[in-house]
């Protein structure tokens, strides 16, 4: 099998989602996802000075908020 870089490339980039692309998809301003960032909420990748999130933590965000934490009372 021949492996095409362009195809490879294509394939990354569509997993990482700028941060106004990850803000979006969870329906939060883009300085809610920095501030998550910023406390180690959630992982994410530079590219450059680009920050990217992976698609992967946008899902297990998403799959959180489905399943809110136990509130202590």
């Amino acid at each position: 099998m021949v492996h095409d870089a362009a195809m490879s490339h294509d394939v990354f980039e569509s997993e990482l989602l700028t941060l106004k692309q990850a803000a979006q998809v969870l329906g939060l301003s883009t300085w809610t996802l920095r501030s998550w960032i910023y406390q180690q909420r959630v992982s994410y990748h530079r590219m450059g000075k680009l920050v990217m999130v992976a698609r992967a933590e946008v899902d297990r965000l998403l799959a959180e908020s489905e399943h809110p934490r136990a509130v202590a009372k």
